[in-house]
């Protein structure tokens, strides 16, 4: 985990040009592929369009993990 942007810094929205203030830091992470299924099981998200997108990667993985293994 980094942290991405600091809170304190400017966000220009794309759509309107309105400039907004970040009042708290933002992180990054990344999972490996094949610990995707593991992180679905064991932190998830409670956000259902980014829960539905990981357990969708899930099963891509579980899937691949199987094809590999022959």
């Amino acid at each position: 985990m980094r942290l991405n942007t600091s809170a304190g810094t400017n966000l220009k929205d794309p759509r309107t040009g309105r400039i907004y203030v970040r009042k708290k830091d933002c992180f990054q992470f990344s999972v490996r592929n094949q610990s995707i299924p593991r992180f679905a099981e064991y932190v998830g998200f409670t956000i259902q369009r980014k829960s539905k997108r990981l357990r969708e990667a899930a099963l891509r993985a579980k899937q691949q993990q199987s094809v590999d293994s022959f």
